[in-house]
Order: structure tokens, then sequence, then C-alpha cells
């Protein structure tokens, strides 16, 4: 089966979850930062003691970097996917009035519930996340990407994304490693 490895929970990479698991296909998200649940309590935590989380913060984590601003939608280009945009916001819990004012408001408090909704529904269709996991790099066998590398930021221990095996881990800690290594993956490492 082909593994679809999204990096980050950004916009981009929500809505090609979205794409994804409506046609059937089951990404894996790969987030350095944390849920919107739990990113907010690492800004409320910086706000008070002014603690820095580098992987969870303002810019890192679900919903991505606008999440925590103040819910405009704007942008510059006329495409139609704009409307496909809105529409799904919709769907996942924005007021239906972003679908026709001419400067859409989600607002951060609905944003972070729509987050969770959109979350909810790639998780409900076979999609999966790897919340404080980072990417770290990737390896290519006749010009196809065969292993990704992460790291579990909250460990930090390096990791396989999910299907590689643990023998593909040892190939990339050694130097002289074979990069015709069997690309055939299993699922041994599903919860990273």
């Amino acid at each position: 089966m082909l593994d679809l490895i999204i990096i980050g929970a950004g916009p981009a990479g929500l809505f090609a979850a979205i794409t994804f698991v409506e046609n059937g296909l089951f990404p894996i998200i790969v987030e350095q930062g944390k849920s919107v649940d739990e990113r907010q309590k690492d800004i409320n935590s910086f706000i008070k003691t002014g603690i820095l989380n580098t992987n969870s913060n303002i810019q890192f984590g679900e919903g991505g970097a606008g999440t925590f601003s103040d819910g405009k939608l704007t942008t510059g280009i006329n495409s139609a996917y704009c409307k496909t945009v809105l529409e799904t916001f919709v769907k996942f819990g924005a007021p239906e009035e972003i679908l026709y004012t001419s400067k859409p408001h989600i607002g951060t408090d609905n944003l972070i519930h729509i987050l969770k909704n959109i979350r909810e529904y790639i998780l409900a269709h076979g999609g999966t996340f790897l919340f404080n996991t980072k990417f770290i790099d990737f390896e290519k066998i006749n010009n196809q990407i065969s292993k990704v590398y992460v790291l579990d930021v909250s460990k930090n221990v390096p990791l396989l994304a999910p299907n590689s095996t643990v023998e593909d881990n040892h190939d990339h800690e050694d130097e002289n490693h074979d990069h015709d290594a069997d690309t055939d993956h299993n699922h041994e490492d599903e919860n990273h």
C-alpha cells in the first residue's frame, strides 16, 4: 500500500489530508507541534511565564501559523478554489456568512473548534496524526521516496515514519547503509 505522508498540519496539510481521505486514501500527517488544544496550553503558558516551547507555539502546531491570529480570511488571488476553501470551513463549523461577505472572518475561537472537527473527520476516515513529530529527512531509491525520517520532539528520539522497519532505522544510522534496501514496509511502528 502506498504511504501518503504530509509534512505539517497547517492549512495546506489539512486540506491535502481532507482531499486524500475523501478519495479513499489514508494520509499520515507529521506535525512537529501539538494538537490545537495542547498548543493553546503552551501559548497560555508562554504568556504567563515567558517560557517558549520551540515546537508548539504561535507558529507551530495544528492549524499552522495563522491559527491564533484574528481569523480573517484574506487572499490576493482570484481562484475557484477560494470558494471551495470557504465551503470546507463551513462544512466543519464556520459561520455560513463567510460564503457571501466581502471580508470573511472566522475568529480564533471558531477556528479552534473547526480544526478539531477537521482532525476528527480525517481520523474517522482513516488518516493518522503524528503530533510532536518533526520531519528530518527522506531517502530516495529510483527517484521515489523510500523512507521518511522523523524526530519525536517530546523525547528527542529519531524515528522512522510509520510503515518503516526497525532494520531500516539501523541502516540509516550506519554511514555505509545500502540505498537499495528493501522498501516493502510493515506496520511495526504504527504509533511512532
